[in-house]
């Protein structure tokens, strides 16, 4: 078994030299293939490669031999279906293997399979993808799209690029050409069946506003005399320092109200996992508790239906973020997410679930509510650290 997180780098010939008539199922090595003593005295430079020069790739680039080629000089083979052999004219294509070793598990989410998710990432040169895509299907790959790259990720609890980072370029251009196709689907249905996002208290059904959720988080506390920070910039921008991370992280599990970061940053990534009933969707809005709903928690009392005015302010000023993706979970049982929270709305959660002393909650969760942007229905959630 190699190491967890691994880099190989490799110099491999054209897969396409290897004739594989038909997909073959995965076989899988035996446990004494490898020599102990490789993993025990681990190589220090097992990890370079050529792929960063520009000039070997366009070297192995230039020497990439057409399929017409390669067909030429399979009917010259004396056994048909026999693997082609290397020759000087072939190129010698510099790749690097990462591996990941999956799901680890943790006492929080002992319902996950261990190991879920594990496998290689394969880094090659511009203009091989092809080469390598079809060999390693017929190998016994399986091809999945961007959809379930995302449901793939969902349940590892992993970020996935760019729908779970709103703070860059990437998402902004991606959830403008969602918004968009979204809205234009929304209106082409008749007002009779379609969502009232006005009769709901929904300003952005389409696209979540993190520049108005920030200001209005800041603004609340400020007006509630909680603990405040710094004055940030309305920009989202999330928290990813290590330190940062583990200094939250100390103030969620201890005591104390009092918290101290000096900080540009003004979003925190966290995973939700929903209590009760119901599963969220991507844009579900995150709501901070209001003292009735910890009694409401203790009671065991879900869903919470409000019959106030949606818009009304208790509630529209407790918003203190959204989710970026969102679904049932197979691999736990319930509903999941993975989404952002405002750091000063994170804080002054905290500070009055520490005032309630909910001690149903395991250590590192918060209570929240979560509302999807179709619906007046709350559900209680825990929100935990995307560590």
């Amino acid at each position: 078994m190699l190491p967890s997180d691994v880099v190989l780098g490799l110099n491999v010939y054209d897969p396409r030299l290897v004739s594989i008539s038909q997909t073959k199922k995965p076989e899988f090595p035996s446990t004494g293939a490898i020599d102990p003593s490789v993993l025990t005295h681990w190589p220090n430079d097992v990890s370079q490669s050529e792929i960063w020069s520009s000039k070997k790739r366009k070297e192995v680039l230039k020497g990439q031999p057409s399929i017409k080629d390669l067909c030429r000089r399979r009917e010259k083979l004396l056994i048909p279906g026999d693997e082609l052999l290397p020759t000087e004219s072939d190129s010698v294509v510099p790749i690097i293997l990462v591996q990941f070793a999956g799901k680890t598990g943790s006492s929080k989410e002992k319902s996950c399979c261990l190991g879920y998710g594990a496998g290689w990432d394969i880094i090659i040169p511009s203009g091989w993808a092809m080469a390598f895509w079809l060999p390693l299907v017929l190998a016994g790959c399986r091809a999945i799209g961007l959809n379930e790259r995302r449901a793939f990720c969902l349940e590892l609890a992993m970020p996935c690029e760019p729908f779970d980072f709103p703070d860059t370029t990437a998402y902004e251009n991606n959830m403008d050409v969602v918004a968009q196709e979204e809205k234009s689907k929304h209106e082409r249905k008749p007002p009779k069946h379609r969502v009232n996002f006005v009769k709901l208290g929904v300003k952005s059904p389409f696209k979540t506003d993190w520049h108005e959720l920030i200001r209005n988080c800041n603004t609340n506390c400020s007006e509630a005399n909680l603990p405040t920070l710094k004055k940030q910039e309305i920009s989202p921008c999330v928290i990813r320092h290590a330190e940062k991370i583990s200094k939250l992280q100390e103030f969620v599990l201890s005591d104390s109200n009092v918290f101290q970061l000096q900080s540009c940053e003004n979003l925190v990534a966290v995973r939700l996992q929903v209590c009760f009933r119901g599963s969220p969707q991507p844009r579900a809005m995150i709501y901070a508790p209001l003292d009735e709903d910890f009694q409401k928690y203790k009671e065991k009392t879900s869903p919470v239906y409000h019959q106030k005015d949606p818009t009304s302010k208790d509630r529209e000023t407790g918003m203190i973020g959204a989710l970026t993706t969102a679904n049932f979970s197979f691999s736990r049982g319930f509903g999941f997410g993975l989404g952002c929270v405002s750091l000063s709305g994170l804080v002054s959660c905290c500070v009055k679930q520490k005032s309630q002393r909910c001690e149903d909650l395991s250590p590192g969760a918060i209570l929240v509510l979560v509302r999807n942007t179709t619906s007046l229905q709350y559900n209680f959630g825990t929100i935990s650290l995307l560590m």
